[in-house]
């Protein structure tokens, strides 16, 4: 914890407040883990049938959960950096608020360190350097993964399943050379991805790619650079052109936008290795149950998300 301990020794709310939203972290990766084995074994049963589609609803259950408590996973964590891993002195609702990683950035990590006194020193007097300085420096390194990106996707998703149905039994069977891969994903049609919030998979339904998986025309947006960076194609399934981009495996059509349900599995797997490994290099001490840290690591290594991308990339 940054704040110094002369500005919250008498604050008993401080305290309360650190435990809970340690407690609460700790609930959520367990919750994400255990949501994330349930879809495993879904995916692993349907790679050894042969229809195309996934009749059991509870995987459909399980999927939704997953997304969901993902979503809620990184506002867990953006409470705990703000109470628990910097320290406030003013403990009132915060609200997580996604951050991209451009020029704007600084001023609106700004706004959310005057919205909860982050960088304020009331008491102490004899703080070496820049305390306001020394906060933001550690904000952003506890931030870094969570930058407007992968994980966003996610993000967005979310908040589209809160109020809209999104198909999630289609699981078609891919030959690739002499390998037969099961490749189940989510998608969303038209006109209902005008309710997705921008991000990769909303620009992908309207926008066209070259064989390489890079827009075509001159769009300059945050969410196009990602795509003409990071992503590259992989192939076609049918009438479906499939790319990776920024990590994840996504299936395109005129009509359609989909993310593979292996790669959700995969950003599930990420976000908690990510979180758990800035808790034993950074925050060493802060966070009480290491043991169950190290046992969340070993549960999720268990099973390696099967995506298109790593798939192709074995053989």
């Amino acid at each position: 914890m940054l704040i110094p301990i002369s500005e919250i020794q008498n604050n008993s709310d401080h305290y309360k407040f650190k435990a809970a939203y340690d407690l609460a972290l700790e609930y959520q990766l367990e919750k994400v883990l255990y949501f994330s084995k349930e879809v495993e074994r879904g995916l692993d049963q349907q790679a050894n049938h042969m229809p195309w589609c996934i009749s059991d609803k509870r995987f459909s259950y399980d999927l939704d959960a997953l997304i969901h408590n993902l979503s809620i996973l990184t506002e867990y964590y953006h409470s705990w950096v703000v109470f628990s891993y910097i320290g406030t002195t003013a403990h009132e609702k915060t609200k997580y608020v996604p951050l991209k990683n451009d020029q704007e950035r600084d001023a609106k990590i700004d706004k959310i360190f005057k919205a909860n006194s982050i960088g304020v020193l009331k008491i102490s007097q004899n703080y070496r350097g820049d305390f306001y300085k020394d906060c933001k420096k550690s904000f952003i390194q506890a931030y870094e993964f969570l930058f407007v990106g992968k994980f966003y996707e996610v993000y967005v998703l979310n908040n589209y399943i809160k109020h809209n149905i999104v198909a999630m039994s289609y699981s078609p069977k891919v030959i690739f050379g002499d390998r037969q891969m099961s490749f189940p994903f989510l998608y969303i049609d038209k006109p209902f991805d005008r309710l997705l919030n921008s991000s990769v998979l909303k620009w992908l339904i309207d926008c066209n790619l070259d064989i390489n998986g890079k827009v075509i025309g001159s769009n300059d947006d945050y969410f196009v650079d990602i795509i003409n960076t990071t992503g590259h194609s992989l192939g076609k399934i049918g009438s479906y052109n499939i790319y990776h981009i920024n990590g994840i495996d996504y299936l395109k059509s005129d009509a359609i936008v989909g993310i593979s349900i292996e790669s959700i599995v995969e950003m599930a797997h990420e976000l908690v290795l990510n979180i758990v490994e800035f808790f034993m290099n950074e925050a060493k001490g802060i966070f009480p149950s290491e043991e169950k840290l190290r046992r969340l690591v070993n549960e999720i290594k268990m099973r390696s998300p099967k995506t298109i991308n790593k798939l192709l990339n074995i053989s």
